[in-house]
């Protein structure tokens, strides 16, 4: 049985390779180590070379220099000295797509340039370059000397790799509906987030809506976004047609209808280029948590009793609070702001940011719908300075900023004035507002200065957006209405990060604001230490608010958390206790676990005891589970208390129509494949979470990362023994948005293990090729006559033959119980039958 795996090993391409020239690969097999009747007398010269390549035109994966794969190619084998040693048609374009720069490729004597079209000797014009093919694996690998290679910046991807992807349609889908029942009161609560996309040729279409509803006052839709969006490769930026958001770095970001061209870091090299906020609070039973940002609803979820963290937003826009809204299932509500601004606009010297918009405002509360012009630009200068400038007008209010960022090596400073001009009618405001801000990074200590800013504004000052809101109230109430808009006078913004040692960790953020025309100060802060054990871990956090009217409130935590076993699934027992300067109180202790061979399933139980600052307490029991597969997931909750019960549902996925057919799957993110492997049911896709093949071979894969090299493994294992994957990893460099139709190969037929012999009881030839009825190779003779083969019909013959499918040797003649149409199966079909 060791000589058949061997043999198939070898008839499969395993591991062997056709080595170029400069790349001696020979290989010498001793016939003296295999055992049993005729194999010491084969012939295994035919394996001495590694697998043969015909010629012809092959699609092959290419490696240079065992860097990650160039992408894939059809490269034509031209016919060598030897039957099945063709070699590569290396032409001036193939390596100029490949990296080689042409200009140091030496030339032939009295040669300008390399014909185009021409099959260029690569290991003859090269000293040291060699290739090697490895049919097994469908790959090119290609070596050559660093000084021939063109010098691109490093995770460079050439934008001819940039794939556009298939026309296709999605619908991505979340749902949440929450139920409570307090003192005989019940509140029902539903919301529904749907992102419909459209791709065709170069062009995205997207419209994002939610839908909201109550049983008090009802539904009520949204439509938060539509628009179409394409590459601007020669720009390395994005157009997009319908509705966006003006730029939120410079200037407030707003809501718009409109056009705007903008860059998109992701298009540049890794060396040469997201931020969004952690969101973190506590939650006295199952909650929900909604996020709202410049009033849309951007994110909800139900969460358990305890401390949260939701650290997987997708802001509508990279400045701008958050506004967090924990719902508690007694009905009571907490709110609380997290800040979000941009970090320190640092660029590489010689590298631009841009952004050119204009449309008409949107979303104001009344009919205001000004046209808004505004573009910026940043510019890295130097290694030390990155200057910035933007301006925006519009029919009643203009501004200009113009600033700068230093490094050094006390961390990146940035400073820069905003002059604004608002016309509000009766009165014109002129005012100015000053930032500075400052980002560090020290390794050295484990500090992260994230973020720590101040602003100041003169009286006169108003943002875009206060600007936009006072004119839509002036124009619609008239009189002084502006001053019910709120005009920021300062704000400090800080956000630290320590890492104490390597079991403690340290955190604080905050900010304080106060305004012109208004008292007090709006302050939020919190701060938490986190230490590890050998037992488990423990984490104390402050949360702080004070509204401008001078209420404050703070609530303290303190956790334990201590795992249950060292290996996965065995799960959490953790337990806190919370304190409020109010007065309340929460003693809880709960179990979370995981399940399943990839842990879909996530649960967990919680014992409650809550004491309100101005009620009795009450204990609750409650539970949740989450299961993610590949079709989507689903979630659920249920608590129960003296006074109160709970329940919520939620369900997330997708569902794609493409050119295979239409694939349920995970959310998406922004670009995504689809996978599609006839025959291949159940395979997993190991480079994807809880992803694996529906009963057609296809699969959603999400979350690809647009401009970059994204591997899709597949994993065979799960699969029956009559399908098997002629390749199991694909490489695929996604645009932004993109769907990409990935088609895996896969050779089906019945899996057929025989035993046989010749009919006067001797040996077949140990080494020689099997071939079906049709005259193609399906398998190789082992020791003592076992042969592995895949056949497509019930019955039939296999032919044996040494040095060709002409050169029979004899048949074996097989009868296989009929299956149904369709059906596989795990149990190999064996015979033990005379080769006549």
């Amino acid at each position: 049985m060791l000589a058949l795996l061997m043999v198939n090993g070898f008839w499969q391409g395993s591991g062997l390779a056709l080595a170029g020239e400069g790349d001696n690969q020979e290989v010498n097999f001793d016939s003296s180590m295999l055992w049993g009747q005729g194999a010491r007398s084969v012939d295994l010269d035919r394996y001495a070379e590694g697998n043969p390549v015909e010629a012809g035109t092959h699609s092959l994966a290419v490696f240079v220099n065992d860097d990650y794969s160039i992408g894939t190619f059809d490269i034509r084998f031209d016919a060598g000295d030897k039957p099945g040693r063709a070699k590569p048609c290396f032409t001036p374009e193939l390596l100029d797509r490949l990296g080689i720069d042409l200009e140091k490729l030496p030339l032939a004597e009295g040669q300008q340039k390399p014909d185009a079209g021409q099959c260029l000797d690569l290991p003859a014009r090269i000293s040291g370059a060699s290739y090697s093919v490895d049919t097994g694996e469908q790959s090119l690998h290609l070596s050559v000397p660093q000084l021939y290679m063109r010098r691109n910046p490093r995770g460079y991807v050439s934008p001819e790799r940039w794939d556009r992807g298939v026309t296709a349609g999605f619908l991505d889908y979340s749902a949440n509906g929450y139920e409570s029942e307090f003192n005989g009161k019940s509140n029902q609560n539903a919301y529904g987030s749907l992102n419909m996309g459209f791709n065709i040729g170069d062009w995205r279409l997207r419209q994002r809506s939610s839908l909201n509803w109550d049983n008090e006052s009802g539904s009520r839709h949204e439509v938060l976004s539509s628009f179409a969006q394409r590459d601007i490769d020669a720009l390395r930026s994005q157009l997009t047609i319908g509705d966006a958001f003006t730029d939120g770095d410079l200037f407030d970001s707003v809501s718009m209808r409109g056009l705007r061209l903008a860059s998109d870091d992701r298009m540049l090299p890794d060396s040469q280029t997201g931020y969004a906020p952690v969101v973190r609070g506590i939650a006295s039973t199952n909650a929900r948590v909604t996020v709202r940002q410049r009033g849309y609803i951007i994110y909800e979820t139900t969460v358990s009793p305890g401390a949260f963290e939701i650290n997987d937003l997708n802001p509508t826009s990279d400045n701008g609070d958050l506004d967090v809204t924990v719902t508690e299932a007694n009905g009571q509500e907490s709110h609380f702001i997290v800040p979000f601004s941009s970090v320190a606009r640092s660029l590489r010297p010689g590298v631009s940011r841009y952004t050119a918009s204009i449309g008409k405002a949107r979303d104001l509360q009344y009919d205001y719908s000004p046209t808004i012009a505004q573009g910026t630009y940043q510019r890295g200068l130097t290694n030390a300075i990155t200057g910035y400038t933007g301006v925006t007008a519009s029919e009643d209010y203009s501004a200009a900023t113009l600033g700068s960022v230093l490094n050094t090596q006390y961390g990146a400073f940035g400073a820069d004035i905003t002059n604004a001009s608002t016309d509000l009618g009766k009165q014109n405001y002129t005012g100015q507002s000053v930032r500075v801000s400052y980002n560090k990074v020290m390794p050295d200590t484990g500090t992260d200065f994230t973020l720590a800013a101040y602003r100041y504004s003169t009286d006169g000052y108003f943002g875009l957006s206060d600007a936009l809101t006072a004119i839509d109230q002036v124009q619609e109430l008239g009189g002084d209405s502006s001053e019910r808009i709120r005009r920021l006078r300062t704000r400090s913004e800080v956000n630290i990060n320590q890492r104490i040692t390597d079991r403690d960790y340290f955190y604080v953020n905050g900010s304080r604001q106060d305004y012109w025309n208004d008292s007090g100060y709006d302050t939020q802060l919190q701060a938490g230490y986190t230490r590890s054990w050998s037992w488990g871990s423990t984490s104390l956090s402050m949360a702080r608010t004070q509204d401008p009217f001078g209420k404050s409130e703070t609530q303290t935590l303190f956790s334990v958390s201590i795992p249950l076993g060292r290996e996965s699934g065995y799960g959490y027992l953790s337990s806190s206790v919370s304190h409020s300067t109010s007065g309340a109180s929460n003693v809880q202790t709960s179990y979370s676990g995981s399940a399943g061979e990839q842990q879909q399933l996530s649960y967990g139980l919680t014992a409650n005891h809550d004491r309100p600052s101005d009620g009795d307490s009450a204990s609750t029991l409650s539970g949740n589970a989450q299961y993610r597969g590949s079709r989507g997931m689903v979630s659920g909750s249920l608590s129960k208390s003296a006074d109160y019960r709970q329940a919520s549902v939620g369900v997330s996925g997708s569902v794609v129509a493409h050119p295979a057919g239409v694939t349920f799957g995970q959310s998406l993110g922004d670009s995504i494949a689809i996978i599609d492997a006839p025959g291949a049911a159940g395979a997993l896709v190991s480079s994807a979470s809880n992803v694996s093949l529906d009963g057609r071979g296809q699969a959603v894969v999400p979350y690809l990362s647009a401009y970059r090299r994204n591997e899709l493994a597949l994993d065979p294992k799960g699969l029956s023994d009559d399908v098997e994957l002629k390749t199991t990893s694909q490489e695929v460099v996604p645009r932004s948005g993109a769907v990409m139709l990935v088609k895996y190969d896969t050779i089906t037929g019945r899996a057929l293990l025989v035993q046989s012999r010749r009919s006067d009881g001797s040996s077949l030839p140990f080494g020689a090729s099997v071939y079906d009825q049709e005259g193609r190779e399906v398998g190789a003779v082992g020791q003592g006559g076992k042969i592995f083969a895949r056949v497509d019909a019930d019955e039939g013959q296999l032919r044996i033959g040494l040095g060709g499918k002409d050169n029979s040797q004899c048949s074996i003649s097989f009868k296989l119980p009929p299956r149904e149409q369709g059906k596989s199966s795990s149990v190999l079909d064996k015979i033990d039958a005379p080769c006549l």
